[in-house]
């Protein structure tokens, strides 16, 4: 009977949990953005900055000068990806694309500091206090153990 039961049942898929998303505490809000082109693969949990000219998000980086140096966004996942969330990468294209992505990014809620992505030598806690500002706040968080 054992066998009957269990030849009836198999693994359609596997999901795991990337540890961005740290609270339930505050909202999570998405809101749809456009990711400039040109910018390769983005990983969900980038966090990002808005470029003022253009109103196109970017990486965030406290070493410019063009409005992206200001955090806003969490990048989460492109609408399409809403209901595949295996993929956790997002691409604007190599250099000199020409294509702008339209996505989704988090307004508010409270993250895995942990799992912010930032520009290479720049640490999350320099962006802490902005973030805090407009809503995203940051927590350590506990993995789970598998």
């Amino acid at each position: 009977m054992a066998n009957v039961i269990n030849n009836k049942y198999s693994i359609i898929g596997e999901f795991a949990y990337d540890n961005l998303i740290a609270g339930e505490q505050q909202p999570i809000i998405p809101k749809g953005v456009t990711l400039a082109a040109g910018q390769g693969v983005l990983a969900r949990g980038t966090l990002l900055g808005i470029i003022t000219a253009t109103g196109l998000a970017v990486i965030c980086d406290n070493t410019k000068s063009d409005g992206s140096q200001v955090p806003v966004y969490i990048l989460g996942l492109q609408q399409g990806q809403l209901m595949d969330p295996s993929q956790t990468t997002i691409d604007t294209g190599e250099s000199g694309a020409a294509l702008n992505v339209p996505t989704l990014a988090y307004q508010t809620g409270i993250f895995n500091r942990d799992a912010i992505i930032t520009v290479e030598g720049q640490s999350i806690s320099l962006f802490e206090k902005q973030l805090r500002n407009v809503g995203i706040l940051l927590r350590g968080s506990i993995t789970n153990p598998t």
